[in-house]
């Protein structure tokens, strides 16, 4: 027997083309179009998830998040408050921490973005792609500056912007804390 749980179900709107797992809880103000939800999926309030878009098994979906042109957010994944994910591949067992903007990407597993950061997939010409490795950590307010392709188990570090191809197993930072002025003593 399939059990959604919705918590306020005539706040929610479900196309009748979408499909929704087994042992989902869905909470108020959810909107969901043309797209499939798997098994034991939350979906925080909100939301909207369309455009073919798939999430997969057992994935947590903060409050007030877009997921649409079919992306696909692969299973124990974690999709955090305010984000949008666009056109992208979200990896099993990773987390896409509060408002950050994944477009165009392609993520790897077990993959963590802090708070704040973005693929900047446009060049004002054209859109790029990014490419991230599995088990690759990425610092809050972050911009990864596609075309860019950053290589398996990489740490970058806070606030750096990736501005090109970064190798597996590297640490990258950009440390833009400097001395301006000296304050005047009185």
């Amino acid at each position: 027997m399939k059990k959604i749980n919705f918590l306020a179900k005539n706040t929610c709107y479900i196309s009748k083309t979408s499909k929704i797992g087994k042992n989902c809880t869905i909470y108020p103000s959810v909107v969901i179009i043309d797209s499939t939800i798997g098994d034991n999926v939350t979906v925080q309030s909100g939301t909207i998830i369309k455009d073919n878009s798939i999430i997969e098994d057992n994935c947590f979906i903060g409050s007030s998040v877009l997921i649409r042109n079919q992306s696909t957010i692969e299973k124990n994944s974690v999709i955090g408050h305010g984000s949008e994910i666009k056109s992208s591949i979200i990896g099993s067992n990773s987390t896409i921490a509060h408002k950050n903007f994944i477009g165009d990407s392609i993520i790897g597993k077990n993959v963590n973005f802090g708070f704040g950061s973005c693929t900047a997939n446009y060049d004002f010409k054209k859109i790029n792609k990014t490419v991230v490795g599995d088990n690759v950590k990425i610092g809050c307010n972050t911009v990864i500056v596609a075309p860019s392709n950053i290589g398996d188990n990489s740490i970058i570090g806070a606030c750096s912007k990736v501005t090109g191809d970064i190798e597996k197993d590297s640490l990258f930072k950009i440390d833009f804390q400097r001395k301006i002025k000296k304050v005047r003593k009185e």
